[in-house]
């Protein structure tokens, strides 16, 4: 068999047919560098061959960089492949590792990677190579991790463990590194980890939970952690359906608070309803601006009680966001209870004609002079007698004015009958209103 040294071989291998490229190579008794062999190596189409030629030089002593390597481990058997990747002469760069992971041992490419001093501690060296490694490698490099990324990829990550303690164990380390997850990442989350971790994981939200959060919560939270979760989660009540399904639950101050949250009050009537529960005005008052600025309108019957749960400051904004028509009998009900110059001004706006009864004119009767027998009886000293028989026993049912002797009667204010003297308002005998009756 003749023999050639790498120079001559090397000088005549394009020369040759593709059999004695294979026949002669057999007769080599040395080997050049390792990018004169790598040029060989890759004529060969044969992985057969190819890996015979390559295991002479590798026994020879050759060593390949890691780019040479990669571009050939896809044109040798597959036994071959891990003699191949340790034949390496300098360490291998992060990318030529995760091409060569796909090809090794989990043993081997720790070897490799070790060699290179890869650890995997920083979040995007592990993110990029974790999908091609084995559980148990997995595990592994996991506890190892000192930095994090985004929660989006730390939720995805978490997806990879099976078992509760273990999702849990990783989310405890990605909340201590700083990851704060989305409500919905967390909900997800909820129903991995160990239960009793739910009500502390809630607490590192990245943003404010909305109450329809609290319903998948609630598969996972005890009964008596759900208000805790509200107060320490940032929940917000945008929704007058979740507000309203649980108001009744917090103190005053809290529903005041939360309801500066509502983006879309609900019907009026549940929303009158929630203001007369109020104990305290100032709250009533500052949930009723909320629900004003939030266009709500009400009804008038609803409007005549509400004015009694504020003050006057708010009388004008709340009679004026009225759904329905006023009328007159309306107005005689909020006199007294609604500053005069408030009722006129919606009255007005509402083209309502409606009078005050305290601008009523009162057409007194006037009084008759005595009569010729009465100025007789004078003379004689009888007209006392005769007044007290005429005007004292029997009265008319006429206003006279006198109403310090007037007998009781009815009259007529804030919309009920009372009975006893000196009406100033609704008198039975018309002594404001002239009627002379109770109708």
């Amino acid at each position: 068999m003749a023999q050639y040294t790498w120079e001559e071989f090397y000088d005549k291998f394009y020369d040759w047919s593709e059999s004695t490229q294979i026949s002669r190579m057999s007769g080599l008794t040395d080997f050049g560098p390792s990018s004169e062999v790598f040029d060989v190596a890759t004529e060969y189409a044969d992985p057969k061959i190819a890996t015979r030629f390559l295991k002479k030089a590798i026994k020879a002593g050759v060593k390949f960089t890691g780019d040479e390597i990669v571009n050939m481990i896809d044109n040798v058997t597959e036994e071959f492949i891990p003699a191949l990747v340790m034949s390496n002469s300098v360490p291998y760069t992060r990318d030529e590792l995760e091409y060569v992971a796909g090809y090794v041992s989990d043993d081997l490419l720790h070897r490799l990677e070790g060699a290179r001093g890869i650890e995997y501690t920083d979040w995007k060296d592990f993110y990029e190579a974790y999908p091609s490694w084995t559980t148990e490698v997995f595990s592994e490099r996991v506890k190892k991790l000192k930095t994090f990324g985004p929660s989006d990829e730390a939720f995805k990550v978490s997806n990879e463990f099976v078992k509760p303690d273990e999702v849990t164990a990783f989310i405890k380390q990605a909340v201590a590194a700083g990851v704060r997850f989305t409500p919905d990442e967390i909900i997800e989350i909820s129903y991995a980890v160990e239960q009793d971790y739910v009500p502390e994981l809630v607490k590192h939200n990245a943003s404010p939970f909305i109450a329809e959060a609290l319903e998948y919560l609630a598969k996972s939270l005890p009964e008596d952690e759900i208000e805790n979760v509200i107060d320490e989660s940032n929940i917000r009540f945008s929704q007058w359906e979740d507000f309203y399904q649980y108001y009744d639950e917090w103190d005053e101050k809290t529903q005041v608070r939360r309801a500066g949250d509502i983006t879309d009050f609900g019907s009026a009537e549940e929303v009158s309803e929630v203001i007369q529960c109020f104990l305290d005005k100032e709250c009533a008052i500052a949930f009723t601006k909320l629900a004003l600025k939030g266009g709500v309108e009400f009804p008038v019957a609803e409007i005549r009680e509400l004015v009694c749960c504020v003050d006057s400051s708010l009388h004008r904004d709340l009679m004026r966001a009225n759904s329905t028509k006023y009328t007159e009998d309306d107005f005689d009900y909020f006199y007294g209870l609604v500053e005069d110059k408030i009722i006129k001004y919606i009255a007005k706006e509402e083209k309502v004609p409606y009078t005050l009864p305290s601008e009523i004119q009162i057409q007194m009767p006037k009084q008759k002079g005595p009569g010729l027998f009465t100025a007789i009886l004078a003379g004689l000293g009888m007209a006392s007698l005769y007044d007290k028989h005429v005007n004292g026993s029997h009265h008319n049912g006429r206003c006279n004015g006198d109403c310090a002797h007037c007998p009781p009667h009815y009259g007529y204010r804030y919309g009920r009958w009372y009975y006893g003297h000196d009406h100033v308002h609704g008198c039975e005998f018309g002594g404001n209103r002239g009627s002379g009756s109770m109708d």
